[in-house]
């Protein structure tokens, strides 16, 4: 027998881990900004900012439209 699929996150916590990875991706965009315009260049640095910004970024805003009912 069968069971149906259901999501590892309840759909109760959409609108919390939504804000929680937006604001961190945030904060990653503000280290990568302040890194960016400082004296200090490395780009090993600088690409782990990027990327750990994009990938929080990136996660906050699915969580956010599966929030808001455009992915249902």
């Amino acid at each position: 027998m069968e069971q149906p699929y259901s999501s590892p996150v309840s759909v109760d916590h959409y609108g919390v881990l939504s804000l929680v990875m937006t604001v961190l991706g945030f904060v990653f965009f503000a280290g990568f900004f302040t890194r960016t315009v400082s004296d200090e260049k490395n780009v090993v640095v600088e690409t782990a900012y990027a990327a750990m910004a994009s990938l929080f970024l990136g996660t906050g805003t699915v969580f956010l439209l599966l929030w808001a009912g455009v992915y249902a």
